[in-house]
């Protein structure tokens, strides 16, 4: 019974996981090496934005920290009025998929938006 469980499991995994980020290899290594690299060191825009990643995302982490240890005392510790709805806020992630809401804001935004 535990392989008929763990066999589908994994094959599912393969399918959403695994194949997808084979892809993204595949298709970034298309041209080989030397285009990779290339355009890795080479163009402006990348190099960019891996610095700009590499500079908000310490920036993201220690803020999440610090508003979500606040957040978690207060919402433990005191009773005010709002606690529901910042309780709800808080779980707003969990309920919404990011990718729904990236499809929304780029709907909105994005070049065909308004």
């Amino acid at each position: 019974m535990r392989w008929a469980l763990i066999t589908p499991a994994l094959g599912v995994m393969v399918v959403l996981v695994v194949v997808p980020l084979a892809n993204v290899f595949v298709e970034a290594f298309a041209g080989g090496w030397e285009v990779y690299w290339k355009n890795l060191v080479g163009d402006p825009d990348t190099l960019h934005s891996i610095l700009l990643t590499l500079a908000v995302a310490p920036a993201a982490v220690i803020l999440n920290t610090i508003f979500g240890l606040a957040a978690a005392w207060a919402i433990a510790r005191f009773k005010f009025q709002g606690r529901a709805a910042l309780t709800a806020l808080i779980d707003l992630p969990f309920a919404v998929s990011p990718v729904v809401v990236g499809l929304f804001l780029l709907l909105l935004v994005g070049f065909q938006g308004g």
